[in-house]
């Protein structure tokens, strides 16, 4: 196992940062002096999927450079230890932010600028036709305030549609339809719309912990329709008081329904409409006061 100060190749390891779906991600200084410190995944395991390796790293490479997305650096084999290189993200995950702040957004404007810049990374990648396929807090880096996506093990290249053998995702942010292998650009709004209720609420809005009740409950029940019609029916948890009449609550079911075919189409489309209603009342709010 890896430990601090170990060396790879051009690279000495300084922490521990976490764990992606190839395997652990570690803070590595290159031996230049002048080079910033980097991102390194290291798989742990022994029977390397070279496959799954060689998928993730296309997809990223796909994904060139944009300030909503962790950028790929580069993949090498030393001593028969596969490592990718990213940029380093300095400041954590939305997971952590999120806990930093008691679980939820501390403002309704906070939140509507992390699903701003969600959005756009988001719209990014479906542009170039690749699908996240696995969106949640911990995959979201922090940049000071700026998200940026990041672990593209799941990721795919787009074919209209993807249909897979088998389920890939985490089940608390996957749509109905993931459960059957099936994965599309609406399959990540889902995803993104259970992230936004998380900033808003402070929770999932399915809470069930166990996975079986859980998938049962994406499956067949409504995504707590009378939580979403408090928060955006003027009766919302204490905390954002009366400024979360910033949207309807027939918009934020849409995004986030059942059906793939009856969600915003895309990632534009839904930072378009949430902008609409947010400076509609916004500017409604102005006149009053």
């Amino acid at each position: 196992m890896p430990k601090p100060n170990d060396r790879i190749g051009p690279y000495q390891l300084i922490r521990k940062l976490g764990k992606g779906s190839f395997g652990e991600v570690w803070l590595a200084q290159p031996d230049k002096k002048e080079s910033s410190p980097v991102a390194v995944k290291l798989s742990n395991d022994p029977d390397l999927d070279v496959n799954a390796l060689l998928q993730e790293v296309t997809v990223w490479a796909r994904a060139g450079r944009h300030p909503n997305v962790v950028e790929f650096l580069g993949v090498q084999v030393y001593d028969q230890q596969a490592v990718i290189v990213s940029e380093f993200v300095p400041d954590g995950s939305l997971e952590q932010w999120l806990r930093q702040h008691g679980g939820r957004a501390p403002s309704i404007e906070s939140a509507i600028r992390m699903i701003d810049g969600i959005l756009a990374g988001l719209e990014y990648l479906h542009s170039i036709s690749v699908i996240h396929r696995d969106l949640k807090p911990a995959n979201i880096l922090m940049h000071g305030d700026t998200p940026r996506l990041a672990d593209f093990g799941h990721s795919r290249v787009l074919d209209s549609s993807i249909h897979s053998s088998k389920y890939v995702g985490t089940p608390a942010y996957s749509a109905p339809e993931a459960f059957d292998a099936v994965r599309n650009e609406q399959t990540d709004l889902w995803s993104i719309g259970v992230i936004f209720y998380e900033m808003l609420v402070g929770r999932r809005p399915f809470p069930q912990r166990d996975s079986n009740s859980l998938i049962k409950a994406i499956l067949m029940d409504e995504p707590q329709q009378r939580k979403c019609a408090r928060l955006w029916s003027g009766q919302p948890p204490n905390r954002f008081g009366k400024r979360a009449k910033l949207t309807n609550q027939s918009f934020f079911l849409n995004v986030r329904s059942r059906k793939s075919n009856n969600r915003q189409s895309s990632a534009e489309k839904w930072w378009l409409i949430l902008h609409r209603n947010l400076n509609r009342r916004l500017s409604r709010n102005r006149i009053l006061h």
